[in-house]
This record gives C-alpha cells, sequence and structure tokens, in this order.
C-alpha cells in the first residue's frame, strides 16, 4: 500500500538585492524570477566548476526544457518517499545543489542540509534524472556552468509534524 504524501519544491535564493542591467554583484547567489511563484537561486561557475563571484545581469542563466514549472511537474513526478521514512513517520526539508554545466548536463549533485540518508539519497537520485537544459551563457555568449540551489520538502499526507 502506497501512502500518499505532499511534496512541496521552493527553489531558495539568498541574494537580497536586485541587479539593473550592467551592474555587478559580489553576492553567493542570484534570484530567478520564474514568473510561477517558484524561487530559484544560481551563481556562474568558471571553466574549472569553481564559483565566479560575480554576477552580471548579462549572464543567461540555463533553461529547463519546459520552464520552471516543468521542472517542478518532474521533481513532484519523479521523487518518490522512501518507505523507510514513511514508516518512520520523518518529515523534513533536504536543501539540494547542483551545478548544469556548459553543455547542459546536471552534475555535482549534493546535499547542502540533508534530514536523513534515505531523504537525501531520494533527492540526488531524482535530480541527477532531470534532462538535459538549455545550457547558460555569459555576457559575451559563451557557454558556461551555472551552481543551483533546490530545497526539497518531505511532508506526510496527514501529518501535523513541523520540521
Amino acid at each position: 500500500m502506497r501512502i500518499a504524501f505532499k511534496l512541496l519544491v521552493f527553489f531558495l535564493f539568498i541574494l537580497k538585492t536586485s541587479l539593473s542591467l550592467g551592474q555587478v554583484s559580489d553576492t553567493t547567489f542570484q534570484k530567478v524570477n520564474t514568473e510561477n511563484g517558484l524561487d530559484l537561486s544560481y551563481k556562474p561557475n568558471s571553466e574549472d566548476g569553481t564559483p565566479l563571484g560575480f554576477i552580471t545581469s548579462s549572464d543567461n542563466i540555463p533553461k529547463y526544457p519546459g520552464g520552471f514549472k516543468a521542472l517542478a511537474k518532474f521533481i513532484r513526478k519523479n521523487l518518490e518517499y522512501p518507505k523507510t521514512a514513511i514508516e518512520d513517520d520523518i518529515e523534513g526539508r533536504v536543501l539540494s545543489t547542483f551545478i548544469v554545466d556548459k553543455n547542459g548536463n546536471v552534475t555535482n549533485v549534493r546535499i547542502a542540509k540533508g534530514v536523513r540518508s534515505d531523504l537525501d539519497s531520494t533527492c540526488i537520485k531524482t535530480l541527477y534524472r532531470l534532462p538535459q537544459w538549455l545550457p547558460g551563457t555569459n555576457n559575451l555568449g559563451e557557454k558556461i556552468s551555472f551552481q543551483f540551489q533546490l530545497a526539497v520538502f518531505f511532508k506526510l499526507k496527514g501529518s501535523s509534524q513541523k520540521k
């Protein structure tokens, strides 16, 4: 018997200031306007995968096929609540990071802050299943990789737990 659950997917952002055209910011992550209520954050990486440490408003972030609604739908459809977590009544938020490389592939999926190994590994497996994205480019039109941050909330249906 499969227990139904609610899965809320939220994209986190850290940047508190907005950028106007041509400005450079020395912040960690930049918020993306997804136009559908989700929050997504990113930062560009250098050729060797290290963060550049700056963002220009003329950088073009990678695009998920079908947009951010399709991304949230893919995660909801493909993320399965682990049976062990259901049995133990475990809920919580898993904060993950991943890179969309200059070819549009999802790589380097990591857990920044986990809940428990079964929930964490479920997030990792699901993110590695993401299809290829349209690559991001810098202000010169060169393809570059970007790091994203994603939080996934696991909540059992009918639960009143707050984690």
